[in-house]
């Protein structure tokens, strides 16, 4: 069934057998992270902390990309905008990732798709990652000269120091084996096998 909700832009949420499912949904911009698709994952995030049928989270991203980032003409406007302006969104931006991270059930994103910048501290935000071996990842904000400041504590909490500098130094593409291995991703799959693996995880989570 579908969670009673506000009517929701930028994202799809409904729930089924105990589990809350969120689909970033504005694929014709690759599923950017704006201003209004924060505003909505975080009252979703909020109501669904303080619901009992509410067991899990899984998020994933429609169309061509799992999330492309934080929206970059947003990003960009800090140039010209009020440090007391700048201070607002970035607590904004912050604020999703904070109650990502301590989300108080288990949180599992399933990646299918490229993802990039800010659509990586979700994962780091999640407890469980579930991605197909083909994807690619990238910080892309470094090359226009913006840093990844408010994601970068939550990807070196998940994957280290070392990794981080040197892909937010660099903002060279990656790729799901690399991911794997520093820890962003925890279950590594191909195609076939992405959905036995999360009914598989819900199925023990369920059962604790």
């Amino acid at each position: 069934k579908t969670i009673e909700s506000p009517a929701y832009t930028e994202i799809e949420v409904h729930h089924q057998s105990q589990i809350s499912h969120i689909a970033l949904n504005n694929p014709s911009r690759k599923n950017t992270l704006t201003r209004s698709m924060i505003d909505e994952l975080l009252h979703f995030i909020r109501k669904t902390e303080s619901d009992s049928t509410c067991r899990a989270i899984v998020i994933n991203g429609k169309g061509s990309h799992f999330c492309s980032g934080t929206d970059l003409k947003w990003l960009l406007n800090s140039r010209s905008q009020s440090k007391q302006q700048n201070i607002i969104d970035a607590k904004l931006i912050f604020d999703l990732y904070e109650a990502l991270y301590f989300f108080p059930k288990p949180v599992i994103s399933i990646v299918t798709q490229d993802v990039s910048g800010g659509g990586i501290g979700l994962l780091a935000c999640s407890d469980i990652v579930i991605a197909h071996r083909n994807i690619r990842m990238s910080f892309p904000e470094v090359s226009m000269g913006l840093v990844p400041a408010t994601i970068a504590p939550f990807v070196a909490k998940k994957t280290g120091s070392a990794f981080v500098r040197r892909m937010l130094l660099t903002a060279d593409t990656f790729n799901a084996e690399q991911a794997f291995a520093a820890g962003l991703i925890t279950d590594l799959v191909t195609p076939d096998e992405i959905e036995d693996r999360l009914k598989r995880i819900i199925s023990m989570i369920l059962r604790n």
